[in-house]
């Protein structure tokens, strides 16, 4: 005869496993058509501190014109290895994505060591259909922003780290700087929200283990 413990046991896994599938949110890229500004800097003998180094909007190379200004559309999940050609126009080629109005500086080195050269990015679009959450990772520095304003803020230049971020809404724009060579990378995640059915099976989980859980307590105090 199967003990109660036992059930109770093969039940709560059972229940923990549906939990656990349930609770995965895959991530994946965002994908849409954004507006993007480009900026360089040749700056031989800079330094990782140097102003113009920075993935911010105090930035000065703001101060002057954009040497493009276009729309990138496709996956923002950008990502250059050391070794591969190291222009503006294949880092935007990374994911098969598509350029306008960029091609004037499509060849234009990306980056190149001791920050001798230095691109700036700004990427703006739209969230829409309520928040989204995940992570941007890049490398160099990154800051976003959104309607409500300051959503985090990486400027330094540093190796792809992993940048959470909460509730974006509404227009966005993301500050993303290439320096000192490569790597360059930047992947702008949205994990998935759980579907209805994952949800409902989550619900029914716990209320299962909690129902149980009762059970055995009663069972105990006879």
């Amino acid at each position: 005869m199967v003990s109660f413990k036992n059930s109770f046991l093969a039940v709560a896994l059972t229940a923990v496993a549906a939990l656990a599938t349930a609770g995965i949110a895959q991530a994946s890229p965002l994908t849409g058509t954004f507006n993007v500004s480009v900026w360089q800097i040749d700056n031989t003998g800079g330094s990782i501190n140097d102003p113009v180094e920075q993935a911010a909007p105090s930035n000065p190379l703001l101060l002057g014109l954009a040497l493009a200004t276009g729309t990138y559309t496709g996956a923002l999940n950008l990502d250059l290895g050391g070794g591969a050609t190291d222009t503006v126009g294949a880092f935007f080629a990374s994911d098969g994505g598509t350029t306008t109005g960029l091609s004037s500086v499509s060849d234009n080195e990306l980056s190149a060591s001791g920050f001798s050269q230095t691109t700036l990015m700004v990427i703006t679009g739209t969230i829409t259909g309520g928040g989204i959450s995940g992570t941007v990772t890049h490398d160099d520095g990154a800051s976003l922003y959104d309607s409500s304003g300051l959503v985090f803020d990486s400027a330094l230049p540093t190796s792809a780290e992993a940048t959470s971020y909460n509730d974006v809404t509404g227009a966005f724009t993301l500050y993303y700087v290439e320096a000192n060579g490569l790597p360059a990378v930047l992947d702008f995640n949205v994990a998935a929200v759980p579907e209805p059915s994952s949800l409902a099976i989550m619900g029914a989980s716990l209320g299962l283990l909690g129902m149980l859980g009762m059970a055995r307590r009663r069972r105990n105090k006879a």
